[in-house]
């Protein structure tokens, strides 16, 4: 007998009416629709498209505007909620930042 407990994936069986946990295929068919819109240039605008269907459901957007951590509601308002401390990082000289040239 294993010490460990046996992988079960993660699925509540109320009702059956529970969607299983995703597949790691299901993970690594996103992960690469996510390359290949960066590497096609389209990363940005699929973002946005997703960004503005999130504002028009009324649901807050998260994001990084300067060095803080902002919420931004659907009416406006925007809530601080950290401050990110600058880091002095340099990018190894063999490291290619996609969309710059």
């Amino acid at each position: 007998m294993s010490r460990f407990p046996q992988y079960r994936p993660a699925a509540a069986k109320l009702n059956g009416s529970a969607k299983p946990a995703p597949r790691a295929r299901d993970v690594d068919a996103l992960e690469s629709s996510v390359v290949k819109f960066a590497l096609g240039g389209k990363l940005a605008k699929v973002s946005r498209n997703a960004v503005n269907k999130q504002v028009q459901r009324g649901l807050p957007i998260t994001f990084k505007r300067g060095n803080k951590v902002i919420k931004q509601f659907a009416d406006g308002r925007e809530e601080v909620l950290g401050t990110i401390k600058k880091l002095h990082f340099r990018l190894p000289s063999n490291v290619r930042i996609i969309g710059k040239e």
